[in-house]
């Protein structure tokens, strides 16, 4: 019998059906405020599926919660596209150097 040596825990590593299985019997013992972000955090799931799959458990989600949620993740994906755009802009003006004058200077102290 081979012993496996998984790095995380099985319930993050969990798909869809045995998630929503084992969330019933995670919510009746969960403490904290904030159910949606503790069930992201324990199945290690985005904030989105886990309101979607604590909504098809049963469990009450406020649909301006919802609406904030999506407003969030829109957000930070618009931050992330800029920051990518303004790195690329930065890398691109790093190119647009004359290769001719580096490689002359580079010849030139090399020759002194």
């Amino acid at each position: 019998m081979s012993k496996r040596n998984h790095l995380s825990p099985r319930y993050k590593r969990m798909k869809g059906q045995s998630r929503l299985q084992a969330a019933k019997a995670w919510l009746a013992r969960y403490p904290g405020k904030n159910i949606v972000k503790g069930y992201s955090r324990h199945f290690a799931v985005h904030k989105l599926c886990a309101v979607i799959e604590l909504q098809i458990i049963g469990v009450p989600i406020d649909s301006s919660y919802i609406e904030k949620l999506k407003r969030s993740l829109k957000a930070v994906a618009k931050a992330k596209a800029e920051k990518k755009q303004k790195r690329q802009n930065e890398d691109h003006s790093e190119c647009d150097m004359d290769g001719d004058q580096n490689l002359e200077f580079i010849a030139g102290s090399i020759g002194n």
